[in-house]
């Protein structure tokens, strides 16, 4: 029994993907996954942050979109590694964005809710 238990849970975490971390300073925001720099986008080039959630089941996952000038869109989810420090560097960076928007969002329960916190030119 032992050795069929230390098989499966070495299965699964085999399979568990390295959680990635949001890193922010003033002018720019990276994700990163171990060592790999997955992507940087500088805030003065964000055009309109959407806050969203994400209906998993059981939970929700909260979740931001970033619109760029290039069209590029990145997305950050709650779980990432640093999440509520990049929130309070994108409250600091961008003022404008209202302090009640994760009520917003979070209420009601398993819906959407998808929500504009942010536009650049509105």
């Amino acid at each position: 029994m032992n050795t069929w238990w230390n098989r499966l849970s070495s299965f699964f975490r085999k399979r568990q993907e390295p959680h990635c971390k949001i890193v922010a300073d003033s002018t720019v925001f990276s994700l990163h996954k171990g060592a790999q720099t997955l992507w940087i986008a500088r805030w003065e080039q964000i055009e309109k942050i959407e806050a969203y959630k994400v209906d998993l089941f059981t939970v929700d996952q909260l979740r931001l979109a970033f619109y760029s000038e290039d069209e590029r869109v990145y997305i950050i989810e709650e779980d990432m590694g640093d999440f509520e420090d990049f929130v309070a560097q994108m409250m600091a960076v961008l003022p404008s964005i209202p302090t009640d928007w994760r009520m917003r969002v979070l209420f009601p329960a398993f819906e959407e809710c998808r929500t504009a916190i942010y536009n650049k030119n509105p």
